[in-house]
């Protein structure tokens, strides 16, 4: 069995221009996740996949593999699926889509996420909340998963109902950590699948798949990490940078 860990990049985006390329410490914020998969032992080989020359070109001079992919992916799921075609392969094989805007990644969730998604077709993270307030914020997403970690819902709503006096994580909810391990075969048959009516209203990719009919397992952490998403993350990065 073949572990591949992709990283879809791509340079646009409407907070944060070139945020793959944003420095933190001096160094690309994408060459943090890429050396932190590779250094993790986790995976066979780590791959960046991107529809821009001036990712390619920055990941090839710190000697990245990368693959150059369709400019008309909706997602980065779509974008590790057109990588993981080139590669050829066994339908059992191990795709594990890394977020190219989590600089601090470590080797705990990696790992987990990978051991996971050995035993299961589809495969994620995540971690007790911080506060009530990220709790109750829709940029943290939430996730509820039965007894035996199979995801039951994803929603940017402070789920399930809060009554006063109540610690958000007594309950069942947990955030999710936006970290995917796919067998290869499943990756490609939910990267056919149409955009659904649960996902449209949430904005969440992985309701779509759902709500076709796959379970999605997940395994809590302790990783908490840091999404890079505006300018003020990006001071915070590089803030945490020197004790990392």
């Amino acid at each position: 069995m073949r572990k591949i860990a992709i990283i879809p990049a791509r340079y646009a985006s409407v907070r944060l221009p070139g945020k793959p390329l944003a420095l933190i410490a001096g160094k690309p914020m994408l060459q943090w996740v890429y050396e932190s998969a590779l250094n993790s032992g986790v995976f066979d080989e780590v791959i960046i996949a991107t529809d821009d020359d001036r990712i390619k070109v920055a990941a090839l001079a710190w000697n990245a593999r990368v693959e150059i992919t369709s400019p008309a992916h909706q997602s980065g799921t779509d974008r590790c699926n057109e990588a993981q075609k080139r590669l050829k392969l066994a339908e059992d094989d191990l795709v594990i889509n890394i977020q190219g805007d989590e600089p601090f990644i470590t080797r705990e969730p990696l790992l987990a996420v990978t051991e996971l998604a050995q035993k299961h077709s589809i495969a994620t993270a995540s971690r007790k909340f911080a506060s009530t307030q990220e709790w109750q914020s829709p940029n943290a997403v939430k996730v509820i998963a039965d007894d035996h970690q199979r995801a039951m819902l994803f929603s940017r709503l402070p789920i399930p109902y809060h009554f006063p006096g109540q610690d958000c994580n007594s309950l069942l909810a947990r955030k999710h950590i936006g970290l995917y391990g796919f067998k290869a075969g499943t990756l490609a048959q939910i990267s056919l699948l149409p955009q659904s009516s649960l996902e449209n209203a949430e904005k969440l990719e992985q309701l779509r798949w759902m709500q076709a009919g796959y379970s999605i397992h997940v395994e809590e952490v302790e990783y908490e990490g840091l999404s890079i998403d505006t300018a003020a993350d990006l001071e915070r990065a590089n803030l945490l940078a020197a004790a990392f």
